[in-house]
């Protein structure tokens, strides 16, 4: 969280665990799951236009001083958002959309943190 060259986006479904990290994250999303998916979709569009620059310049992967932050994704009540949020379609969008960010993330400078109860 004190890392200049990190961006933090948080989601935490009680409010309270992250929210103390509120004043220094990029992005913070409570229990709202509409607004979860909205930030994982933003997120995911970052991801790919960093592997379009990544393939245009020939590069494999995000490295310190190159112009791109490191976005660290920390997740706090992982099962609110991908269980008992919303309805089936919305829990499985955020659980498709999480998979993506994590299987594909990491070259991209995008690391996910995930917690459940």
């Amino acid at each position: 969280a004190m890392a200049s060259d990190c961006r933090l986006w948080l989601m935490d479904g009680k409010r309270v665990e992250l929210g103390l990290w509120r004043p220094v994250a990029d992005r913070f999303v409570g229990p709202d799951l509409a607004d979860a998916l909205d930030a994982l979709t933003d997120l995911q569009t970052v991801m790919d236009e960093r592997y379009d620059a990544l393939d245009a310049a020939r590069l494999r992967k995000i490295v310190p001083g190159d112009g791109h932050d490191a976005i660290m994704l920390v997740i706090d009540e992982l099962a609110y958002y991908s269980a008992t949020a919303g309805d089936r379609k919305q829990r499985d969008q955020f659980s498709t959309l999480l998979r993506d960010l994590v299987a594909r993330g990491r070259a991209a400078g995008v690391i996910v943190v995930a917690a459940t109860q």
